[in-house]
């Protein structure tokens, strides 16, 4: 009972099927909802055998308290019990749902059940967007059109230098966390990778009539977000994704058909790959390593960036997490991404050809790139602390804790050698951060 309270509310969080009727929206069922999943999870896992359950003194579990903790005690100390109580809101959604994850996501199973909802809901997304940009579909809620302010009055025309007619294509979104049409982009490309995992070459027909067109109206979905963080995500995604069929050059060579591809089709809708807004995240990115260098430890505080730079975003997750959350905080996040990526990869690459062994090798290679694909889009977006990752890490963890359950080990992964790891990329991340800002002149 308890797992399929929690998946129904992991798909209901992207989908948002209570925003779509708004006459249920007074009732709060979501939140509702969410506390009888935590309740029920807390149940079901104290009763569990230690044997059968995954252990909450994982690397992952901790760091994510440990991450939680500084960044509302910070806030606590910067803007008392105010910031302290906001930061404990935003963050409890993403730690309650991880942790109802971890409780739960105790088989096989279940994580395809997990996956399968993630699939669907990344094509229940685009299929929305999809029929607002061609059927006129609740256009203001599912479309970000340009032409229009936010009271929804046409603007004036804009002129570029040279006196052309700026004229930029409408751009689909979601609702809720997913209202930006780049953030999106983001979670579409990463769901994109999960629904591949249900490809299976002795079922042709499922595949040819079922998986293609889900995966087609995803990739046309992610096309109409406009997003160039998306079309580079989605770029690094086949390029793994060939290379490991294909060999490095055929890789190589079919990514960057696929980028011009779509840049011959006007993938960005109008938008250029260097522009004002461009300039406006290098801007940003600028801000942040400022931030950091006045609050080297602790940051500016959560959910502060805005405020110390004119009210706009980092653009970047990274420069988020780091400038907000200083290098402490950003050493608990950057552990959670080292951890699990470690773990994954050792999955993957386990030895043998028992049929049990070949799933979870098959299942830490689909998350492992869908982990990629959203950490290559969350270095042009701010999605820090977003559900989506903490997702990700969470089915990390599960998974490692089944194969190890199943007798199937990845070694001992000491202390020394993932905060050796967490250090190394903590201050690779940042370099290149201050890298592009120097050779953008800023």
């Amino acid at each position: 009972m308890a797992f399929f309270l929690v998946a129904g509310y992991l798909f209901i969080s992207y989908v948002r099927l209570l925003e779509i009727i708004p006459g249920l929206a007074p009732l709060r069922l979501m939140l509702w909802m969410s506390i009888l999943a935590l309740i029920m999870s807390l149940v079901n896992w104290s009763s569990t055998p230690r044997r059968n359950r995954v252990a909450l003194d994982a690397p992952q579990v901790l760091m994510t308290l440990a991450f939680v903790i500084v960044g509302s005690l910070w806030s606590l100390r910067r803007g008392g019990w105010g910031e302290f109580s906001f930061a404990i809101s935003q963050m409890q959604v993403v730690l309650g749902a991880f942790l109802m994850m971890v409780m739960n996501l105790d088989s096989i199973k279940h994580l395809r059940v997990v996956m399968f909802l993630m699939a669907i809901s990344a094509v229940v997304m685009a299929g929305q967007g999809i029929a607002a940009f061609h059927l006129g579909y609740d256009w203001d809620t599912y479309i970000m059109d340009p032409s229009k302010n936010e009271d929804g009055e046409v603007k004036p025309p804009a002129f570029d230098e040279n006196g052309q007619l700026v004229s930029e294509a409408p751009r689909i979104r979601s609702v809720g966390f997913l209202n930006d049409p780049n953030d999106l982009a983001q979670t579409l490309a990463t769901f994109l990778v999960m629904l591949g995992f249900f490809w299976d070459k002795r079922k042709k027909a499922r595949n040819f009539l079922l998986l293609a067109p889900a995966m087609g109206l995803i990739l046309y979905g992610v096309f109409l977000t406009r997003s160039r963080g998306g079309l580079v995500s989605v770029a690094v995604m086949s390029l793994l994704l060939w290379r490991e069929r294909l060999g490095k050059i055929m890789a190589t060579i079919l990514t960057t058909c696929l980028i011009m591809g779509a840049l011959a089709v006007n993938i960005t809708g109008g938008r250029a790959m260097k522009d004002d807004s461009a300039e406006a995240r290098i801007e940003a990115w600028a801000s942040g390593i400022l931030m950091l260098r006045a609050n080297p430890l602790f940051g500016v505080g959560f959910h502060n960036f805005a405020d110390e730079h004119g009210g706009m975003t980092a653009h970047n997750s990274y420069v988020l997490c780091f400038s907000e959350m200083g290098l402490v905080g950003y050493f608990f996040w950057m552990s959670l991404l080292v951890v699990s990526f470690i773990q994954l990869t050792r999955l993957k690459n386990l030895p043998g050809d028992d049929p049990e062994l070949v799933e979870i090798r098959k299942i830490a290679g689909v998350v492992r790139l869908s982990f990629i694909t959203f950490l290559v889009a969350a270095f042009f977006l701010s999605r820090s602390y977003v559900l989506t990752l903490f997702l990700l890490i969470g089915i990390s963890l599960c998974l490692t804790d089944i194969a190890r359950r199943k007798g199937y080990s990845i070694g001992r992964m000491t202390a020394r050698v993932w905060t050796k790891q967490t250090l190394i990329w903590q201050f690779l991340s940042i370099f290149i951060v201050w890298l592009a800002v120097k050779v953008n002149g800023m």
